[in-house]
């Protein structure tokens, strides 16, 4: 759940391309519209500046926990931060 007092953060997005999957951040708003073409959502990245930032961030998590396994996601976010 995210806290009500979130004013600044991206959505970061994965979206099917013709070129592949590719990451996608928006500005988060209240209760997210996703853009079309989404295959799945990664998450709400808190804490960056631009868009690229989070794309970044949401790489990071999603590299290091499939290295790590299931459920590694929220011991990933707690080192990368």
């Amino acid at each position: 759940m995210i806290h009500k007092d979130v004013k600044s953060g991206f959505d970061v997005y994965e979206v099917q391309t013709s070129e592949g999957p590719e990451l996608i951040a928006t500005k988060h708003v209240p209760n997210p519209v996703p853009p079309l073409g989404v295959t799945r959502q990664l998450g709400l990245v808190l804490g960056v500046k631009c868009e690229a930032d989070a794309v970044r961030i949401a790489r990071q998590v999603e590299e290091i926990s499939n290295r790590l396994g299931p459920r590694a996601d929220q011991i990933v976010l707690n080192t990368i931060i």
